[in-house]
This record gives C-alpha cells, sequence and structure tokens, in this order.
C-alpha cells in the first residue's frame, strides 16, 4: 500500500503546484480515505498564526455539511497538534486517554465513534496542518499497520502541501492587499473632484484613475493607451510617470505623426555620423535620452515596418543598435504607447506587424472614454478651463445655466481638445465684446461647434444653438436623451404652444430652412414626449390616440433617443 502511495505521490505533487492548496484537499482526503478503508475523513491546515486557514472533510466521496463538519472530534485533533504524534484508536468510547477531564470526550460519546486515527502534518517541530480518519461503525478498524501509513504517509505529502499552502496563503494575502488598495483609491477619489492633472467623477474616469494606482507599482510594464483625438492620451501618460518609481527621471514625449517617416528610427535610436545624407554629427535617440524615465510615443500606428521591427527588438531584449552602427546598447527605459487608430484593423492591411500588436498587447492596456460618455464631467472640465481663462485675464465670466445645458447636450467630436477651444474662444469673444454682462450664453459656445457635425439624437451644431437659443424649456427637456433626466424633470410643463410663437418671431435671424427643420423637430420632440407620458409609456395607447402610423412612432422615438421606460408608472 506505501508503495502505491509512493508512486502517485508525482501526481499529488502535480496537482498542488498547478491549483490553490484548498481545491486539491478532496483530491488527497479521498485517497487517503480509501486506502484507509475510513468512514469520514479530515484535513486541517493552519495559517503562520496557527488558526484554520482551509479545512475540509469528506465521507465516501462527499463533502460534509457544516453540522457534519461541527461531529469531528476537536479534542482527537487538539492532542495530535500537541503531541505531534499520530494517534490511533481502536474504540474510542473505551480509551482512557480521553478520560481526562481536560480533554472532555462527550463528541465521541455522542457519535458513538469507535475507531479513528489522527496525523499530524508536520515542518520540522512546527504542525501546520492534520489528517484525521474515524469510523463510527467498525471498532479496531484503524491499528498499528494504520499508524505506520498514515506516519508515512504524512511525511510523504508534508513537503508538497506546506508549499501549495505557502504559495495559496500568498495569493490570499496579495488578494487582500489589492482589495484594501483598490477600496483606498475608490475612497480617495471620491473625496476630491479628479487625479493628478485630470478633471471628473465619473465612473469612466474612475476605473482610469485606478488603472494608474495600480500600475505605479508594475512599472517594469509597458503600457498601451488607446482612444479617441482629444481625450487626453498624454495627460493619462504624464500621470503613469508622476506615479511610478521613475518619476525622478524625466519622460519625453514624442508624437511619431511630426517626423518624416525616413527619420523615425534615427529619433528614436540615434544615428552614428556619416549614417546616411545629412548626419553630420553623431546623435544620441530618444530611447537613450529616456534611459531611466519613460517614453511616450503617440500615434504608434504611423510608424514605418521598418522602425516596428527594430521597436519590437527593443521590447523583447532591451536592447538596439543605432543606425550606421553594429554596436548594441542597452536602456531601462518604460514605453507608454497611444493610438487613436484600429490597430488589428492596420494588421489586416498589412501597415502594423502582429508581433508588435501581440507584443503591445502583453503590457497593459487602458482605453480613454470619449468626453461624450462621461457624462457631468464635461462640466467640471469646462469649468477649469474657464476658471483658468479668467486667472489669465482678470475676469469673472461665467456660464449661464443654458450654456451648462448645452454643454452637457452636445456630443464633442473633438473631446476635451474641442471643449477646450470653445470655451477659450468663447471666452474671450465676450472678453472683447466689452459687454458688462459677463455671462457666457449657449450661442456663443454653439457658434465655435463642429458645424453640422451629426449628432447621435439627430440634431447638428446649428439647430442645437437654435433650439438652445428659442425654445429654452424644451431644450432644457432633452436631457431626457442623455439619460439624465430626473422626477422633477418627468413632471414638467412643456409648454411648446406659448412657446413657439415667440420662437417663430427669433427665427427670422436665421436662414428660413434651418429654423423651419429645428421647430418641426422640437414640435415633434415635444409631441412625442406629451403623448408617451397620457399613455403612460404605452406604445399601443400612444399610437392609437396620435393616429400615426406605429412604424413612424418608433423610428421617430428611435431618431430623438427617447424611451417609453421613462413613462411608465
Amino acid at each position: 500500500m506505501a508503495f502505491q502511495i509512493t508512486t502517485l505521490l508525482p501526481t499529488i505533487k502535480s496537482l498542488l503546484a498547478m491549483t490553490e492548496v484548498e481545491n486539491a484537499l478532496p483530491v488527497v482526503l479521498d485517497l487517503v480515505s480509501d486506502y484507509t478503508g475510513a468512514e469520514r475523513g479530515c484535513l486541517e491546515l493552519y495559517d503562520e498564526t496557527g488558526s484554520i486557514a482551509f479545512k475540509r472533510a469528506r465521507q465516501h466521496g462527499q463533502d460534509l455539511d457544516d453540522e457534519e463538519l461541527s461531529r469531528i472530534s476537536k479534542n482527537v485533533v487538539a492532542l495530535a497538534r500537541l503531541t505531534q504524534e499520530v494517534i490511533v484508536s481502536e474504540n474510542a468510547m473505551t480509551d482512557p486517554r480521553f478520560d481526562d477531564p481536560e480533554h472532555s470526550k462527550q463528541t465521541i460519546l455522542n457519535q458513538k465513534l469507535l475507531s479513528f486515527a489522527c496525523a499530524p502534518l508536520c515542518e520540522g517541530e512546527k504542525v501546520f496542518g492534520v489528517v484525521y480518519l474515524d469510523h463510527r461503525q467498525e471498532e479496531a478498524k484503524f491499528n498499528q499497520e494504520t499508524r505506520q501509513l498514515l506516519h508515512e504517509l504524512t511525511e510523504l505529502l508534508a513537503g508538497p502541501l506546506r508549499q501549495s499552502l505557502d504559495n495559496t496563503l500568498a495569493q490570499r494575502r496579495e488578494r487582500e492587499r489589492r482589495q484594501r488598495h483598490m477600496q483606498h483609491v475608490s475612497d480617495e477619489l471620491a473625496r476630491i473632484k479628479g487625479y493628478r492633472d485630470m478633471v471628473g467623477t465619473s465612473p469612466a474616469m474612475q476605473q482610469v484613475y485606478q488603472f494608474i494606482e495600480v500600475m505605479k507599482d508594475y512599472d517594469e510594464y509597458n503600457v498601451l493607451i488607446l482612444g479617441e483625438p482629444g481625450t487626453g492620451k498624454e495627460l493619462v501618460a504624464a500621470a503613469l510617470h508622476r506615479a511610478s518609481r521613475r518619476s525622478k527621471k524625466e519622460m519625453i514625449a514624442f508624437d511619431c505623426c511630426t517626423v518624416a517617416e525616413s527619420l523615425l528610427a534615427s529619433e528614436l535610436f540615434g544615428h552614428e555620423k556619416g549614417a546616411f545624407s545629412g548626419a553630420d554629427q553623431k546623435r544620441e535617440g530618444l530611447i537613450n535620452a529616456a534611459e531611466g524615465g519613460t517614453l511616450f510615443l503617440d500615434e504608434i500606428g504611423n510608424l514605418t515596418l521598418d522602425v516596428q521591427k527594430k521597436l519590437l527588438r527593443f521590447l523583447e531584449e532591451k536592447q538596439y543598435r543605432r543606425m550606421g552602427s553594429n554596436t548594441v546598447y542597452r536602456a531601462d527605459v518604460r514605453l507608454i504607447f497611444a493610438t487613436n487608430k484600429d490597430l488589428k484593423k492596420l494588421v489586416t492591411e498589412e501597415k502594423f506587424m502582429p508581433d508588435l500588436l501581440d507584443r503591445l498587447e502583453r503590457g497593459r492596456t487602458l482605453t480613454l472614454p470619449p468626453l461624450r460618455e462621461r457624462g457631468r464631467d464635461v462640466l467640471l472640465i469646462a469649468e477649469k478651463f474657464l476658471q483658468t481663462f479668467n486667472e489669465r485675464h482678470r475676469t469673472q465670466i461665467r456660464f449661464a445655466p443654458e450654456a451648462r445645458d448645452w454643454l452637457l447636450r452636445y456630443h464633442f467630436p473633438g473631446n476635451i481638445r474641442e471643449l477646450d477651444k470653445i470655451v477659450d474662444n468663447a471666452a474671450f469673444g465676450l472678453l472683447i465684446s466689452l459687454d458688462d454682462d459677463q455671462v457666457m450664453q449657449p450661442h456663443h459656445l454653439s457658434r465655435l461647434a463642429v458645424a453640422h457635425s451629426s449628432r447621435p439624437d439627430g440634431f447638428t451644431a446649428a439647430e442645437d444653438s437654435f433650439y438652445a437659443q428659442f425654445l429654452p424649456e424644451a431644450y432644457r427637456s432633452r436631457n431626457f436623451i442623455a439619460g439624465r433626466h430626473s422626477s422633477e424633470d418627468k413632471n414638467a410643463k412643456y409648454d411648446w404652444h406659448d412657446q413657439l410663437h415667440v420662437a417663430v418671431a427669433q427665427a427670422l435671424n436665421i436662414p428660413f430652412r434651418q429654423a423651419k427643420d429645428a421647430l418641426i423637430k422640437a414640435f415633434e420632440y415635444n409631441f412625442i414626449i406629451a403623448l408617451l407620458r397620457e399613455a403612460k409609456g404605452v406604445e399601443k395607447n400612444a399610437i392609437a390616440r396620435a393616429e400615426v402610423d406605429p412604424k413612424t412612432l418608433i423610428e421617430k422615438m428611435k431618431s430623438f433617443g427617447i424611451k417609453r421606460e421613462w413613462f411608465v408608472e
């Protein structure tokens, strides 16, 4: 029997190495129970304090529930831990070792326990676990042969079990440390309006901040930042650098679009004198200049395939050669890459190396949210830009409520970069107007927006401006579209009939077709809102009330982003 156990030991070791110790306990326990003929078996493992870290009890290949688990004799286990010897009893009911008042045999009597055996798992002189076996129907099930078998078995299993226990406890501590760390980060971020130079409290940005906090301790990893133009990729790269241990060194930022393709390799890796036409002197590259720090490469989708090959070698080996030189140099540099392009698409177009993409994705990837997905962050960022302008020009310009509504409604295809430009130019326009009322209105902002850009709700920027100016109450109601409506909004009255006369009179200031289209859309939107509210969100009733084609109503609701669920009571 001992020979069979020995032959199975490599399999047990492999199992313990591949999985956490708690997942391997049932297999080990079933093996021991089968070889000894035990009715029940229990395996306990202890942590550094001696407390139970893992415990598993089995009976005929099935886990015991908590009630059955409580019936395992704690006194037998305690005796094995104390003596560090294999304890065997042919009849526990009459065993004199448990007549001692200090070792109450209440559980033994309640269970009518007959045979049992219990062996400690030891590392040196320290017990880190026990194997417990019993049988409640057969007397003398375990004997001196069982004692010898358990002694040999526990000696064979002690090493692999101890190693697996240490690994599992280390993993558990690391998970707990990360959970505490992430909770600390979340608590800190909830206390403030942003992170470092970044502003925003939206869930999307909380994830970005947490990514930076985690990655500051792992600066051996390169990072790939994805996102639309203007989402703040360089700002995030700078935050990653400042948060890391490399912050004492420089972060060098390089836009791969700003240099001719033929000079990209020279910029990154440097060149020797005479390496190519115009190379009048030796030059160190950016990788050398960023030694010990961070190199931020923006728009890596623009790198030539030749430069990509050189970059891939550097990522794999941390080695490079200057152009015109055979000397191999090493560099300790963290690389942060950024692009707004679809690198997988570039791979299919054979413009980007699949091996390089694979290498980049082995690092850590962060996708930045576009501004339109950041909710009310747009107001915080706009206020920051306006505050900067006011401090620079000693002005006191502020946003009107309608202007704040416009900021929430506009989709900003150019993201933060466009928001900065719009706020700065609008504020400067107010400054030079010499208007005593330094309040920014929607039309100050909308005239600077991307003309006729596509809108998720079907409105152009020009129409949006008209809507905000001439139908302000209905304009505010459009917060429904962005999902920012409140119960207060739902019960608001939209007196668009009265506003229509005012709007028509003021519409003379803009082209007829533009005013007509905007007013029609205003009517359609408000009509559907009123209709669904009256029908309590039931489309069938709304269709019957309006006498409109069902397909038309559904298409209009979809184009405006109106959802019937808003009105269901």
